[in-house]
């Protein structure tokens, strides 16, 4: 037997489905609550226990609607980029969940079916039952919270896990970049050097590679020898150590016959 639960986050529309007491999501709404721009796509990507609904007694839904259970749930929330799906997440995990679990409906604030007539408590079989009753259901209840609680946590550690796998990704990839470039904090290409075009007349190949011997010579000098590293245009190509750049930078400013041929006109004069 099923029983179609309907409700809504923030105004859009999320169907449950109550199957044999298990409680069953309509995919679709789910994932579009989420943000995802292809739903079903997202689904079949992401979710494990999605199915065909099949027959059912909802009158509404088609039996090749596609549902999935509450984990499912979990791995489409830390993978959505919605900045409301942590507090979707919170929403499922620690009201809906909990009250279709206890009443076997989502209580949206009506007013609960009244329980039965109290025990009679004169009677200690009865009072006995009823109290066991009340400690049975408080404990399922505290069970619940933990459960939500401990689930919490665990996607909470995923996304947290995830974000950091990411900046890490982003931080290695920006630092091959830099030695691609020549650019890095340490190491430097001539072409990357911002200060020779103020000196020299660049861009000139020549004047590159009589710059790039004369960075060598100094490397060699100071036990830096250079680095190769990729360039689109060359290939590979050296990059200098800064403490090698900067000796050279002295060594032009105190050096006027330094390269001179490839000085700018106001420089050599």
């Amino acid at each position: 037997m099923s029983n179609l639960i309907p409700f809504d986050f923030q105004g859009a529309a999320v169907r449950v489905v109550d199957i044999d007491g298990v409680a069953w999501f309509v995919a679709k709404d789910v994932a579009s609550v989420l943000a995802y721009t292809n739903p079903q796509k997202a689904v079949r990507d992401h979710c494990k226990t999605a199915r065909p609904l099949g027959v059912n007694d909802s009158f509404t839904l088609d039996k090749q609607t596609v549902i999935i259970e509450e984990r499912d749930i979990y791995r489409l929330v830390i993978r959505s980029k919605l900045p409301a799906a942590e507090q979707f997440e919170d929403w499922i995990v620690g009201t809906v969940l909990p009250s279709i679990r206890k009443h076997g409906f989502y209580h949206s604030g009506q007013t609960l079916p009244a329980h039965s007539a109290l025990p009679d408590f004169t009677d200690p079989a009865e009072a006995a039952i009823a109290w066991a009753k009340e400690f049975k259901e408080k404990r399922a209840l505290q069970i619940e919270r933990d459960e939500a609680v401990r689930t919490k946590a665990l996607i909470g550690s995923s996304r947290e896990a995830t974000s950091m796998a990411k900046a890490s990704a982003e931080s290695r990839r920006a630092k091959a970049l830099e030695r691609e470039l020549g650019i890095s904090r340490d190491w430097k290409r001539v072409m990357a050097v911002d200060w020779l075009p103020q000196v020299f007349d660049l861009p000139n190949r020549v004047a590159y590679a009589q710059i790039g011997k004369k960075l060598s010579s100094i490397s060699r000098e100071m036990n830096l020898e250079p680095r190769q590293v990729e360039d689109m245009e060359f290939g590979h190509v050296k990059a200098y150590h800064v403490d090698v750049i900067t000796e050279f930078q002295k060594r032009v400013c105190m050096d006027s016959d330094l390269l001179a041929k490839y000085r700018k006109r106001q420089e050599a004069a």
